[in-house]
Order: structure tokens, then sequence, then C-alpha cells
């Protein structure tokens, strides 16, 4: 009985975390100019969100990238994360004709949470 127990107790113990959600805050400072954003990275919910962009859909996650997009007012939005390297490609293009609007790279920096 007590070495069931001692699985049991030693079980949840590890296995505390295992719901935890997958929410990364970033700090990216463009790397043309001074300024940084906080890119927010949720895994569980397969979003990212830059600045106060809207919120954009993770279309791809793979071992070294994750690729979110969105499409909204006429301008269709990429980020392109490195998980490697931590260079952030923000891409924006017209939706009528799929022509570049504007690009920004980016260099992100894990942060964590005061409160």
């Amino acid at each position: 009985m007590k070495k069931l127990l001692g699985i049991i107790f030693v079980s949840l113990l590890l296995g505390g975390n295992a719901y935890a959600k997958k929410i990364t805050n970033l700090e990216c400072k463009n790397t043309k100019h001074d300024y940084s954003y906080l890119l927010v990275v949720n895994l569980d919910e397969k979003s990212m969100k830059l600045y106060e962009y809207n919120e954009m859909e993770i279309t791809d996650i793979s071992d070294s990238t994750i690729l979110a997009e969105n499409n909204s007012h006429g301008m269709n939005r990429f980020l392109l994360f490195n998980r490697y390297t931590g260079e952030l490609n923000h891409t924006i293009k017209y939706a009528y004709d799929n022509k570049l609007h504007s690009t920004g790279t980016y260099i992100c920096k894990k942060v964590d949470k005061i409160l």
C-alpha cells in the first residue's frame, strides 16, 4: 500500500505541470529602428499577437519555425518566427494583388511577467 501511494504521489508531482498553458512573451526589437514590440505566442490556442495588431492564427509549426497569418482590412499579414535565432519577420501584403506593402525584422528575447 505504501508503494502504491508513493507511486501515485510521485506521478502527481511530476505530472502537475502537464496542463500548464504554453504561452510565451517575447520582447522583439526592430533591427533598423529603435523600438520594441511585445510578441505573445500561445501554442495551446495556436495564436500569435504582435503589439496591437489583430491576433494571428498559427498555420505551421516546425522544429525551427512558427508561421502565423491574418487577413484583415485588405491586408495579409505574416509572422515567421525562427525558434533557434529568435528572429521574427513581419510581412504585410495587399490582399487584392498580393503585392508587398512592408516588412520588418526583429530580434526577440524571452521576457517573464513581473506579476
